[in-house]
């Protein structure tokens, strides 16, 4: 059934899923913080608007954003600023304050509000976030989970990769790594959009969802192997302090969605996009 879906930051991951959606037969209206971004995106022939989400308003016409839509997939970050913890969560009042809880919502979160913890973690997992980032993230999940209650599904997806963002191009510029001896959770740009579109197709909604590749290799054995391949020197890693980490548990995401990662093995993108970044 065709719907109506606006994307509340059309960027490095929402442009592929504005793609997508529309090739499902979706009504997409988008949003872009600035105007020099429209002309970029106008190629894809969505309804591109104008639209920033402060912490005391709205710049933008919100009304003429939501008009008609039936879902809305939050998926701007947090910004840089040192009062991160609060401002993102105010970002979201000004969203609720605006928007009826009626709406099918999906807010793009992370795997950073769950804690390090040396262990597996799943969505029954408690967050604890001990990052600015991640504490911001949690604040705004409540804000949304408050308003929106069962319409709303959040879905933590873990770091975020793909062939133009391929994690060996750092070796290119940096030699010295941390953490080596950490577990890697990643997801590829493609099983994000897929998963996205999954809960949207599915109406899985009232949910939490983690979304993160099944297989989690070690970060010296991933780096090394990639440096090999590109005919760089190996990487030094920085051992003076003991990295805590955690594991990300996806099997809900296949589960409940029936869903299968196209990239469920990092260590085998990295090595098949070696050849791309050379």
């Amino acid at each position: 059934m065709k719907k109506n879906i606006s994307i509340l930051g059309v960027g490095w991951l929402g442009t592929p899923l504005a793609k997508q959606l529309k090739e499902n037969n979706h009504v997409i209206n988008g949003s872009v913080r600035f105007k020099n971004e429209l002309e970029k995106l106008a190629a894809n022939h969505n309804n591109i608007n104008v639209i920033s989400i402060e912490v005391d308003q709205i710049l933008g016409n919100w009304d003429d954003f939501l008009a008609e839509t039936t879902h809305l997939i939050i998926m701007f970050p947090p910004n840089s600023r040192k009062d991160i913890e609060q401002t993102y969560k105010l970002q979201m009042l000004q969203i609720t304050k605006r928007t009826s809880p009626s709406l099918k919502v999906i807010f793009i979160s992370s795997t950073a509000v769950y804690p390090n913890l040396n262990q597996t973690v799943t969505e029954q997992n408690t967050p604890a976030p001990s990052t600015a980032n991640g504490k911001s993230i949690y604040a705004a999940e409540q804000v949304l989970s408050a308003h929106f209650k069962t319409n709303l599904t959040i879905v933590r997806l873990a770091g975020l990769i793909g062939s133009d963002r391929h994690p060996t191009l750092f070796l290119k510029e940096k030699r010295v790594l941390k953490s080596p001896d950490v577990p890697v959770n990643v997801i590829h740009q493609e099983d994000a959009v897929q998963l996205i579109t999954k809960v949207i197709t599915n109406n899985l909604f009232g949910e939490i969802i983690n979304g993160c590749a099944e297989k989690h290799p070690i970060r010296k054995d991933l780096y090394t192997e990639a440096a090999y391949l590109l005919d760089l020197p190996a990487p030094i890693f920085n051992k003076q302090r003991t990295s805590s980490y955690k594991i990300v548990d996806s099997s809900k995401s296949k589960c409940l969605l029936s869903f299968d990662y196209k990239y469920p093995d990092p260590q085998v993108f990295f090595n098949k996009g070696v050849e791309t970044v050379k």
